[in-house]
């Protein structure tokens, strides 16, 4: 015997257990499953908390050892490359930092929060401000950079190589 049954009042966001009892080959046979439904209508990925935790984690330390090279450390003994690579670890600092921001949507989305609307946006606008921010570390690195080969042609015309601080 086959029947249809269609469920009424599903539009809540939730579990619904479906039991029920069939005359299966003859025999009454009790039955029951669970379904789900999501607000994208796509089941809810289960990420493990150690797994997503770990990534998110060692992302979030790449992204302050970049920041913390491209500030602190010596890269490079000419004054140009040094500026240049430094300014690289920061843009790759910030690349990192837009890509945690999005790794922390997925993983919320992916629990089920309800929020990814209003976390897409919050992430396009985070992703907005790094990129006009990496737009403006490369303008001004390129004057930087014209400014310094400036002075450093200057000095060697006046015959005084000075140290490199003279050049920032």
């Amino acid at each position: 015997t086959e029947y249809n049954y269609t469920f009424c009042n599903t539009t809540p966001i939730g579990t619904y257990t479906v039991n029920g009892v069939g005359d299966l080959s003859g025999t009454d046979t009790v039955w029951n499953y669970n379904f789900e439904i999501t607000d994208t209508g796509k089941p809810y990925l289960t990420v493990s908390g150690t797994e997503s935790m770990s990534v998110t984690l060692f992302i979030i330390l790449l992204t302050i050892a970049l920041f913390l090279i491209g500030i602190k450390v010596k890269l490079s003994g000419n004054p140009v490359a040094n500026i240049i690579f430094k300014r690289l670890f920061i843009m790759g600092g910030l690349y990192l930092l837009s890509l945690d921001a999005a790794i922390i949507v997925t993983i919320a989305g992916s629990v089920g929060l309800g929020l990814e609307q209003e976390l897409f946006l919050l992430l396009w606008l985070i992703n907005m401000v790094i990129y006009i921010f990496m737009i403006f570390i490369v303008i001004t690195t390129i004057f930087n950079v014209l400014k310094m080969i400036n002075k450093m042609a200057k000095l060697k015309r006046m015959g005084n190589y000075g140290n490199e601080n003279e050049y920032y």
